[in-house]
C-alpha cells in the first residue's frame, strides 16, 4: 500500500504547494493521481482534522482521482465538520465530494471515477449492475462511481457529477438518489431525499444522514429513485407435482417490488397470464416463491415471470420449459392429525432416490432427509417435536425430472 503524504513536495503540475500538513491548491493547479489499484491503492493523506486541511485559492484547480484505487484520505479523527474533497474530472469540471460528519472518530478516504454508460469497469467488490431480469445500469444510473471508506462515522454525503455523465434513459431529469453496494448481500435501497437530475452543468445529490459504512459497504452510485437497481432473481424453474406444474423462484434482493405475473405459452413466443403473486416490496434477504399451474398444457409449456414495480415499470425473466405432466403418475399425500409426527405417502411409478424438504412459507427449511422409494406405495414419518404449528410446503425431488410439492397445515400437541 502506497501513501502520499500532503507535506511532501509533489510535481504533478505547476502552481501546487504544500503548507505543513495542509494541502493548498493555488490557482489553475491540477493534481493528477495515477497507478492506484485495488490491490495497491495510492493515497494523498491530509494529516489534520481542520476543514482547511485542503484549500483552494481561486475557482480552478482540483484533484483528479479517476480510478478505483486513487484515494484522498482525510485524517479527521473525532472532529465533526463538512470535509470537502476537491475532485475534478480532467481539467474542465469541478465535481467535489462533501463528507459532512456528525459523529465518529475514524479517518475518511474517498476515490471517484467516471465510466461509460453501463458503469463499467465495475467498482471493486461489485458483481452486478442489474439482474437476470435483463436490467442494466444504462437506463437508470449516473456514469460515475465513488468509493467511501468511513467505518464508524455518521455523515451526510454530497455527490457531484458532470451533466454528460447523466446518460440515463429512464427520465434523466427526474429524482436521483444515492445507492450503496453491500458485498455481503447486494444493492441496498436508495437513501436520502435526492435531487432532480441535470443535463447541463454539474449535478449534486445528498445522501442524508447515514452511518452505513463498513468494509463491505464501500461502493456508491447515483440512480433514478423511480428505477433503482432492480430485483435480483437467482432462480426460476418448475417441476411436475402429480399432473400439475409447480413453479419456484428465488430472489436475493428486492426494491419496490409490487408483484409477479406468471405467464405461459404453447410456442415460447405468445404468452398469456395465468396468475399473479405479491412481491415483498423492499428486501435484502433471500425470499422464496411458488405458483401452481393446475391446468397445464397437454404437450408441456413455456413459462416466464414479469416483475412489476410500484410505479408500473416491469421486467421479464428468462423463459423455462416444463415437459408434459399428463403421464406423471407419481403422487404424494401428507397426513397430520394433531400428533407429534406427520405421515407422508408416496405413490411412485418406479424406484428412485428422493430428497425430502419441509419449509415455511418464507422458505426457511425446518426438515430435510434423503429417502429411497420403491415402485408403488411408500410411507415415511416426519417427527414434529421441534416444528411449530403453521402452514408448510413439503417437496420431494430426485434432482432430475420428477418433483412433488404439497402444502400442509401442521397442528400437534
Amino acid at each position: 500500500m502506497k501513501r502520499l503524504y500532503s507535506y511532501l513536495f509533489l510535481f504533478f503540475c505547476t502552481n501546487f504547494i504544500f503548507a505543513q500538513n495542509a494541502l493548498v491548491i493555488n490557482g489553475a493547479a491540477f493534481i493528477t493521481m495515477s497507478n492506484g489499484t485495488v490491490a495497491s491503492p495510492v493515497y494523498i493523506v491530509v494529516n489534520q482534522p481542520n476543514v482547511a486541511g485542503i484549500s483552494r485559492i481561486g475557482t480552478t484547480g482540483w484533484i483528479i482521482s479517476e480510478d478505483d484505487g486513487n484515494f484522498v484520505q482525510w485524517n479527521c479523527g473525532a472532529t465533526n465538520a463538512a470535509y470537502v474533497f476537491p475532485f475534478g474530472k480532467s481539467t474542465t469540471d469541478y465535481i467535489p465530494f462533501t463528507f459532512n460528519k456528525s459523529a465518529g472518530a475514524t479517518n475518511v478516504s474517498v476515490s471517484t471515477y467516471g465510466t461509460i454508460n453501463a458503469n463499467t469497469n465495475l467498482s471493486s467488490t461489485v458483481t452486478n449492475m442489474g439482474s437476470v431480469w435483463g436490467g442494466s445500469a444504462i437506463g437508470t444510473v449516473i456514469d460515475r462511481w465513488w468509493r467511501v471508506n468511513a467505518t464508524g462515522n455518521t455523515a451526510d454525503m454530497t455527490f457531484s457529477y458532470k451533466a454528460s455523465e447523466n446518460t440515463t434513459t429512464a427520465s434523466p431529469l427526474s429524482l436521483t438518489k444515492s445507492q450503496q453496494w453491500d458485498a455481503a448481500t447486494d444493492w441496498l435501497a436508495p437513501i436520502g431525499a435526492g435531487s432532480l437530475g441535470v443535463n447541463v452543468g454539474i449535478g449534486t445529490v445528498s445522501s442524508g444522514s447515514t452511518n452505513s459504512f463498513s468494509a463491505t459497504k464501500i461502493a456508491w452510485v447515483l440512480s433514478r429513485a423511480a428505477a433503482p437497481l432492480p430485483v435480483e432473481l437467482i432462480r426460476f424453474d418448475g417441476q411436475c407435482s402429480g399432473k400439475n406444474v409447480v413453479l419456484n423462484w428465488t430472489t436475493a434482493s428486492e426494491l419496490n417490488n409490487n408483484f409477479f405475473t406468471v405467464e405461459r405459452s404453447e410456442d415460447g413466443t405468445t404468452f398469456q397470464t395465468i396468475g399473479t403473486v405479491n412481491g415483498a416490496g423492499n428486501s435484502s434477504s433471500t425470499l422464496y416463491y411458488m405458483f401452481s399451474d393446475n391446468t397445464p398444457l397437454t404437450n408441456g409449456g413455456y413459462y416466464r415471470l414479469k416483475q412489476t414495480d410500484y410505479n408500473g415499470d416491469n421486467k421479464t425473466s428468462p423463459v423455462t420449459f416444463i415437459a408434459s405432466c399428463i403421464n406423471n403418475t407419481n403422487t404424494i399425500d401428507v397426513y397430520n392429525q394433531g400428533g407429534n409426527d406427520c405421515t407422508v405417502l408416496i405413490n411412485s411409478a418406479f424406484s428412485d432416490n428422493y430428497f425430502v424438504t419441509l419449509y415455511t412459507t418464507l422458505g426457511q427449511i425446518v426438515f430435510s432427509k434423503n429417502i429411497s422409494v420403491a415402485e408403488g406405495i411408500n410411507r415415511f414419518v416426519i417427527p414434529l417435536e421441534s416444528i411449530d404449528p403453521a402452514i408448510y410446503f413439503i417437496t420431494l425431488s430426485n434432482g432430475k425430472e420428477n418433483s412433488f410439492t404439497k402444502k400442509i397445515v401442521i397442528t400437534h400437541y
